[in-house]
Order: structure tokens, then sequence, then C-alpha cells
């Protein structure tokens, strides 16, 4: 391959071919960081100097070894729990509380106020692993690990209420593998965001309830930070608590780490704990990280400093299993397969949370989909009514109402038409499925108004059908869409469930007989023609 470089800064490769006369550019060098050890590896291998100029082909051959030292690096070790994202995150919250808790792809917790980050191993590298494990296979009490010169270190998470605050419980076990007395390093540090990547944006506050909200203040440079007592403080406000040295171990703390102009990435309340460790045993550390910062000096801060790990991480599964006592029993050999079915469940509970009023709003996720569609939440709760849920199903369907006009419109967004036949058919589905005769009744005047508004909408339109939308989203397109009138027709045949339920007396409502299609104005495959399609008719154009 002739000489080769071991170092590359912002080279510049120039296609020399016929067809391509213009020069590309290519960042090898940002690439290369990205992949840390995998391009140490690469270049190890490659040997000497990449040539700024190279043939195609040559080009070709160092790409080809460049992307297969960085796949083989990033490939997880036979054995280990294999996630399917490379970059996957994790929810955490207390169903009933808005304010929540993401998992990034590096292992971080990222709440509303702050971003806790982990360090390990004797020169503190930040944790790296995006494959986390499920308690049980599906009960959100997170696991993870990762070894050093002869330490696995182990991280358990999850979030519980403390004094009526959402609080991040961590456990980090420092467990001796090798043969021989080794030290362990462990550490913690705080920032705004330690990255623009995967993280939900915020603070959002929703113009009205049910919009995409995520609770927290606004940045400011101006904070003052202060660590000492086993917590970490900033204008006043409770961040984190962390343990007290282990018996042995030596702790060091800082204000910040590093200089300059403060960002959202300065690192603040820094911790440093190193432990020996004998072999075969283990030492853990617990933090506590409150999802929302409560006052220092206030007594639900000190209750959040005393929470116990064993205690709440008990409460935390006993309040999940009686979550999911009633939903139905899968028995299936694919244990992925049965874990995953229970682990969606326990996300769409985890997604909900509830008004001052005592309404449930049902968000898709509790990340950058923390919000209330039509759609989105009448497909979750027919999941779980299917699955032998329908308390928190109903709950949710309880609050379609607030998205209702005084028209009998059903829309939760705007230019989107495909939530009137989705709110009509979830709350129809509903009905039909657990006869539940007081949410009918409670329902029936809405659904009343929604399908009068149907009636009349397809009477005024040309084609009998709904009226044009412009949703500005996948579809790209404004006019009559298909979808709207498939999800239509499914509300209306659900519609009929309410009324018969209640046994209701006038089928003027269309309650209890489907709306009929008004005679079309023309054919629709032959201008001027106004019957219908028959067969034998000759084939659309």
């Amino acid at each position: 391959m002739g000489r080769t470089a071991s170092r590359v800064s912002g080279a510049t490769l120039r296609c020399l071919s016929r067809r391509c006369r213009y020069a590309t550019r290519l960042p090898w060098k940002a690439h290369a960081q990205r992949s840390g050890e995998a391009f140490r590896r690469c270049s190890s291998v490659l040997g000497a100097q990449v040539r700024l100029r190279i043939s195609d082909r040559r080009w070709l051959i160092v790409a080809a070894l460049l992307t297969a030292a960085i796949a083989a690096d990033s490939t997880p070790a036979l054995g280990s729990p294999y996630g399917y994202l490379h970059n996957p995150t994790d929810q955490l919250a207390v169903s009933g509380d808005v304010a929540t808790t993401e998992v990034t792809p590096e292992g971080d917790l990222y709440t509303g106020w702050a971003e806790l980050v982990f360090r390990f191993g004797p020169r503190l590298e930040r944790w790296r692993q995006p494959t986390r494990t499920l308690t049980d296979g599906h009960l959100p009490v997170l696991s993870s690990s990762l070894e050093s010169v002869g330490v696995r270190y182990e991280l358990h998470t999850f979030t519980d209420t403390v004094a009526g605050v959402p609080v991040d419980f961590v456990r980090v076990t420092l467990r001796n593998i090798a043969r021989h007395p080794v030290a362990a390093r462990f550490g913690t540090a705080l920032c705004w965001s330690a990255s623009r990547h995967a993280r939900f944006a915020r603070p959002v506050t929703p113009r009205q309830p049910g919009l995409q909200t995520q609770p927290g203040p606004r940045f400011d440079p101006r904070w003052r930070y202060a660590i000492g007592s086993r917590t970490v403080r900033r204008s006043g406000s409770l961040l984190l608590a962390y343990p007290g040295a282990p018996r042995g171990a030596a702790l060091r703390t800082r204000v910040r780490l590093g200089r300059g102009p403060v960002g959202p990435r300065s690192l603040f309340g820094a911790t440093d704990y190193r432990i020996m460790i004998a072999p075969g045993r283990a030492a853990h550390l617990d933090f506590v990280m409150p999802v929302v910062a409560p006052a220092a000096s206030s007594p639900t801060a000190s209750a959040v400093a005393h929470a116990s790990f064993t205690g709440h991480r008990a409460a935390t599964l006993a309040r999940w299993r009686h979550a999911l006592t009633g939903a139905m029993r899968l028995e299936i050999p694919e244990a992925k397969v049965h874990e995953a079915f229970y682990a969606s469940l326990v996300h769409m509970l985890e997604a909900r949370y509830q008004l001052p009023d005592g309404h449930w709003v049902q968000t898709v996720n509790d990340l950058n989909y923390h919000a209330f569609w039509l759609r989105d939440t009448a497909v979750i709760t027919q999941a779980l009514d299917l699955a032998g849920l329908p308390t928190p199903a109903r709950e949710d369907l309880e609050w379609f109402g607030a998205w209702q006009s005084p028209n009998g419109l059903f829309q939760s967004r705007v230019g989107q038409m495909d939530g009137l036949g989705q709110a009509l058919w979830g709350i129809g589905e509903h009905v039909r499925m657990t006869h539940d005769l007081g949410f009918a009744r409670a329902q029936l005047a809405r659904v009343a108004a929604a399908m009068g508004w149907l009636e009349r909408a397809r009477a005024q339109d040309p084609l009998g059908l709904l009226p044009r939308s412009d949703p500005h989203d996948n579809e790209l397109v404004a006019g009559h869409l298909a979808g709207d009138d498939f999800w239509g027709v499914a509300g209306a045949n659900a519609a009929v469930g309410p009324g018969q339920s209640t046994r209701a007396r006038r089928p003027s409502s269309a309650l209890d007989r489907r709306p009929r299609r008004p005679a079309p104005r023309h054919h629709p495959w032959r201008p001027g023609s106004s019957r219908a399609p028959r067969r034998g008719d000759p084939a659309r154009p």
C-alpha cells in the first residue's frame, strides 16, 4: 500500500476519477476519534502515514480496514446481553408524575434539572454502556456493567417517590473479579447537558395540558455550585446526595472539573472514590438524585438525602408487580418475546401523568414525545384493554373530552382529521371489550356530538368524505387522505357500541346505525357519471 499514516488530521482526499472532478472532504479525524480505541488499533494495523493523495483503489482498501476495525470494536462480547439499537435510550418514571428521567445512550441520568455523569477505572473514563437489562426482564430497575483492570462495575438504577418528589436511585457495585487485591476507582459529576445527541429538549412549557412538556429551569451560567455534607447543591437546590467513603477507602470531591467559561457541558460537584477490594469481595456506593430538585434546606431535601436504596427498590418492584396484577398471563417458550410483551405494558404505564384536576394524560413516552395524541392514546388504550388492564385504559379515554370542540369534532392537532375516527374507535372498542355501562353512558353525549359533526361534514364535502386535511406529518401532502376516511369508517362502526350498550332509543343520533354515505355526484372513474361503479365496469385508467 505504500506509505501510510498513524496520524490523520482533517485529511482532504481528492477523487481523481474521470467522472468526479470535485474534491470530497472527509473529516477522518472526527470519525476516528468517535471510535476511540478502534482508531488506534487501525493505526497500528495500517502502519505509518496515509498520503493525502492516493488512488481510488487504495482509498477503498483504507476505508474497508477502518470500517472493519470500528465494527469489531463496537461488537459486544459473546454471551453478553445484546441490544438492537446502537444508541438506545431508556425512560424511568413514576406513573402519575410529569417529571421523568432519561437514561442516555452512554448510561447517564438526564432530568429536567441536570445530567449525572458516571466515570470509572484507573483513569476515570466516561461510562459508556448502551446495553441495559430490566429486572425480571420487564420491571423498570435497570442494570448495566463494565469491566476495567480486574474490577466489574455494576450500575443499578430506578425511580421512586420520596416525600412527594420523584427520585432516581443508583447503586454502584464494585466487584473484584481478579485473584488478587485490586484498587477500584469510581466517580460522578453533574452538568446541565453532556451532549446535544439523544437528549429531550427542556424546559418545555405546554400551551395547554397534554402538549409536549418537560419541566425544569433554563440553563444559567451564573448558577453557584457547592459540594459538602454528602450533597451537591446548585444555587440553593439539592442536585445529588452521595455516600461517604467506605472503610479503608478515600474520597475526593471538587466543586468543578476544568476551567474556562461555564457552559452546559461544564462539570460540577465531582466525586472520586478509590477503594481497595480483596479477591471475591465487593463494595457498594449509593447515590440519590432528585428528578425535581427541592430546596436544599427543605424537609423534602433531607428525606431525599436519607432515602434507602434497598427499601425503595423493594417498594418499586412491588408497585409495578401490583400494576400488572390484572394483566393477561402469557406463556410462550421464547423468553425474549415474553419479556418484551410485559416490558411494553410497563413502558406505556410509565408514560402517564395525572393533572391537578385528577385527569390522566397518556403520552407516547417520557422523552421527545412526552405529549398526548388521540391516535396514539386510542391504540394504547386498546392494547391495555386487550392485555387485561381496563382501569388505566378508561382513565386515558376519559380525557378525550378535553380535545373535543363544541361542534363535536375530536382533534388533538390543528389540520389533522384522523383524530375523530380514532377517538370514536377507542371509545367504542373499550365499551365492546369491557361492557362498562357507566363509561358508555358518560361518553354517549360526546359520541353523539362527534357523529353529528361527521354527518354534517360529509354532507358538505363533494366526495362525501372527511374534509381536506393538512397534517404537516410524514404524508407530506394536503388534501383528502385515505387514512382519515378509513379511521372515520372504523370510528363510525365502533360508535354503535355505546348507543347499543345504553339502549338509546333515538336512531337519529347515528349511534344505533351507521351513517349513510351521500349519493356521489359523479362516477369516481368517469367524470359526468352519477352511478356507483358496478361489476364489469372498465378498470381505472
